[in-house]
């Protein structure tokens, strides 16, 4: 018995091996899109997942073994459209990233993705007949749009929240550590390394945090402990800014995670009358000389405070709602 018991258990094994090996690209895009049906709000985009899939994707690599797709694989899928359909070879090119990326969780792709855009932008060049903007979406509709994304029940829900409501950076908040939030103080501070600028020449950027900002950082720490990254994907890997606009478009918003800086900063203009080297401090801008602002490091970031306190309530407040900001000129 139980030499037949081994030899059962050997057969599994060896079937299972067999499985993952004979696992092609597009069964882990069957496997992706069914474990995520229900996180697309918009049935629309969920069908242009399969449509582009189905057009750009299959017909090369749909069934290749995913373990064999190499960065000259997922380049050959994108050469036809990288230059031509400039948008629709970016979308692709994410969504392949993302199903391998299910397949290295599930234990089918054991290498670095080769689908990554540092990586194919290289071999096909840099898409310098389209002028990519940072596509904002007007302010006047961050507030049902932020109903919308707090209902939304996927991993990049909570980290393209707090982008927004810290008017930071995709990659800062991407990379934003547990070692940088001061409970305390309510800030989070990102290290100037991190930052954009000339290397070495950026100073460390002190966010003050609303009370919505700690209220997600909260919840983060429930779902990844309070060491390391603060958003982190499977095997604890560092969420890539594909999951923030694969959440925006899932949503039906077809801006970028960046263009939110510019809503932030046009309500600013728009609505509000804080000074505009405090809207510009707010942003991470650098306003004035080293004089000018060693005198003002004292009060800007209380001013700054009040600021994004402001914001955060405009973003917590639908259209159907009063959409008042507190009176501000006098405060600031």
């Amino acid at each position: 018995m139980a030499v037949r018991r081994a030899e059962y258990e050997y057969r599994m094994e060896n079937a299972a091996i067999d499985a993952k090996k004979a696992m092609t690209f597009r069964s882990c895009a069957d496997g992706y899109l069914k474990a995520n049906a229900n996180s697309w709000k918009n049935p629309k985009h969920r069908q242009q997942w399969f449509n582009t899939l189905g057009t750009y994707v299959f017909p090369i690599i749909g069934d290749m073994p995913v373990k064999r797709i190499d960065v000259g694989d997922v380049v050959k899928v994108l050469q036809p459209i990288w230059h031509q359909k400039a948008e629709t070879a970016r979308r692709v090119r994410m969504r392949i990233e993302t199903i391998i990326e299910w397949a290295i969780a599930a234990e089918h792709y054991d290498k670095d993705n080769p689908a990554k855009r540092e990586r194919v932008k290289h071999l096909l060049g840099a898409q310098t007949d389209v002028v990519r903007h940072h596509d904002a979406l007007p302010y006047e509709q961050i507030g049902d749009f932020m109903t919308a994304l707090r209902r939304f029940d996927g991993i990049g829900a909570l980290p393209l929240e707090l982008c927004i409501l810290t008017a930071t950076r995709t990659s800062e908040t991407l990379l934003a550590d547990w070692g940088e939030v001061d409970w305390t103080k309510q800030t989070w501070t990102i290290p100037g390394g991190r930052r954009k600028g000339k290397k070495g020449d950026t100073p460390d950027l002190t966010v003050p945090l609303s009370d919505r900002c700690i209220e997600i950082f909260r919840k983060a720490a429930q779902l990844t402990g309070s060491t390391g990254l603060v958003f982190r994907g499977n095997r604890d890997r560092r969420l890539s800014e594909n999951t923030l606009l694969d959440t925006l478009e899932q949503l039906g918003q077809d801006v970028t995670v960046h263009g939110f800086r510019s809503s932030f900063r046009d309500w600013c203009g728009d609505s509000t009358a804080y000074p505009r080297e405090i809207c510009e401090a707010a942003l991470g801008h650098k306003v004035g000389d080293d004089v000018e602002l060693a005198y003002r490091r004292g009060t800007a970031i209380e001013k700054r405070r009040r600021l994004m306190a402001d914001w955060s309530k405009f973003c917590n407040t639908p259209s159907g709602g009063t959409g008042d900001v507190i009176p501000i000129g006098t405060r600031a």
